[in-house]
């Protein structure tokens, strides 16, 4: 019940003007504290929300590059509290809570065009392991949190 009021909060919270975004969240990830990391389909930034909805400071840059994102289709948040974001760039990307770049890894390519970040896509991370549902081909990916 707490997760979906918290989700409920985190999407009033989105609608408002301040922080709107023209193709809206894509994927959302929490950590054991309550605060809430929203990805959008623009890509380029992650929004993070408090227990209560409030919004806290965005980080990230749009890009190609290690550490920037491409439009978000997954997140998930790690038992140590760093963010894992799945972005259409083939990519999976370990950051802290504060959006520090800390590692990252490109997924076997989607051999043509762009995923869509609406449609596909997923991830979990656990203590020892990524699990990732590629954004553009039929196959769960698991890897090791050193992605060997």
């Amino acid at each position: 019940m707490r997760r979906a009021l918290l989700a409920i909060s985190v999407l009033l919270a989105l609608a408002a003007p301040a922080v709107a975004e023209a193709a809206g969240p894509t994927a959302i990830g929490q950590d054991a504290q309550g605060t809430s990391y929203v990805g959008f389909a623009t890509g380029g930034k992650i929004e993070r929300f408090d227990a209560q909805g409030n919004q806290l400071a965005s980080w990230g840059a749009p890009g190609t590059g290690a550490g920037q994102l491409g439009p978000v289709a997954a997140i998930s948040v790690g038992p140590t509290g760093n963010v894992w974001v799945l972005d259409t760039n083939d990519r999976v990307q370990q950051f802290t809570p504060g959006g520090t770049f800390v590692s990252g890894t490109t997924l076997p390519s989607c051999g043509g065009g762009t995923p869509n970040p609406l449609t596909r896509g997923g991830l979990e991370v656990t203590a020892t392991q990524i699990f990732v549902a590629h954004p553009c081909a039929n196959e769960v990916i698991r890897m090791n949190l050193d992605f060997s």
